[in-house]
């Protein structure tokens, strides 16, 4: 057999010098010093480092948002992910505690939210163990039943998944998570030592979710973010990328309670978006890959009109107890982006696998 190519999953390549320009170094400077000392002259000083460092200035002192929000809005430039030297750095010149640099960020994944139906936006900060940040925020999908929607929480763990993250060391937020969310954060290696840290106080995710249940009542000993690949082959071999892509993320999937693992790739024009299913031990809430490859698409700041393919990898039916990805993404792809072509591709389980 052919050897498999290796593919990354996150198709943005981010900055990689992970230090900040001069002149972005002496406006964090002066944002810090009038943020942190309210003094009138500041301000003048605050707006002469935004035009040295060629930032609009148009309307930011009467948008309502907070200069040191506004630049690092204006930092990220779009991006829903920050490499850990990077953190250090904006941490360091603002002189904030990684917990604090993880609220500051908030209003910035807040801003992603697609909330058309609650119209309550949620953001979230999640850090990997890698030290990278992680920025998550609420999806809601019209015309779907509500199951479809992709909290906050759940959105910043798929994300760091994408970047190939083994897990979490804690998640920021305004409020505490839902319930389901709980659920959903328990089956990450962390599992209820997992920090979860608010505004007035920081707990341990099993104080927040006691007599839980999850991956060990289950008999699993492996865990979402860090569990084994699976061992997977197109049953039609193909060179197309897109339906190699999707393999990837189906030999990627966590599925060890039902044992059908499964991925999908969308295209657009220029790039291919992936996601890989996701169980939980309570089997509700899990995600289907087509979401995760969603809040791919979106954290790089794409809309799901730009979709002009979808290619979905999972194991055909073998027997009535499988499950299966096909017709519930044909039923949201209907929706989101009818004139896209849907194809399921077969794939078989090699031995070991």
């Amino acid at each position: 057999m052919a050897k498999r190519k290796k593919f990354d999953l996150q198709p943005q390549k981010l900055n990689a010098q992970g230090v900040l320009p001069p002149g972005e170094r002496d406006l964090l400077d002066a944002l810090h010093q009038f943020e942190t000392t309210g003094m009138l002259g500041l301000k003048t000083a605050s707006i002469a480092a935004l035009a040295t460092a060629g930032q609009p200035l148009t309307g930011i002192l009467q948008s309502g948002r907070r200069l040191v929000t506004e630049h690092l809005s204006h930092f990220l430039k779009g991006a829903t992910h920050l490499p850990a030297q990077q953190a250090r750095e904006i941490a360091r010149r603002l002189e904030l505690t990684t917990p604090q640099l993880m609220q500051e960020l908030l209003p910035i994944a807040r801003e992603h939210a697609r909330a058309s139906i609650s119209h309550y936006r949620v953001g979230i900060v999640a850090q990997g163990v890698s030290g990278d940040f992680y920025l998550g925020f609420n999806i809601e999908f019209p015309e779907v039943p509500l199951v479809q929607t992709v909290n906050a929480e759940i959105c910043a763990v798929m994300n760091a998944l994408s970047h190939g993250e083994r897990g979490l060391r804690c998640i920021a937020g305004s409020n505490a998570p839902s319930g389901s969310v709980r659920q959903f954060l328990y089956e990450l290696p962390s599992g209820g030592e997992l920090k979860v840290m608010l505004p007035d106080r920081t707990a341990k995710l099993k104080a927040l979710l006691p007599y839980s249940f999850g991956p060990r009542e289950m008999g699993q000993t492996g865990a979402l973010m860090n569990s084994s690949r699976n061992n997977l082959e197109l049953m039609e071999p193909t060179r197309d990328p897109v339906v190699e892509h999707a393999l990837e993320a189906a030999c990627r999937s966590y599925a060890p309670y039902s044992h059908c693992p499964s991925g999908i790739a969308l295209a657009t024009d220029d790039q291919s978006f992936v996601g890989s299913y996701c169980e939980n031990a309570a089997f509700n809430p899990s995600m289907s890959p087509l979401q995760g490859a969603l809040i791919s698409l979106y954290a790089h700041g794409r809309k799901h009109s730009e979709i002009r393919r979808a290619v979905l990898v999972e194991r055909p039916r073998l027997h009535g107890d499988q499950i299966h990805q096909a017709a519930t993404t044909r039923m949201l792809l209907g929706v989101l982006c009818p004139d896209a072509a849907v194809q399921v591709a077969g794939c078989r389980v090699l031995s070991g696998g």
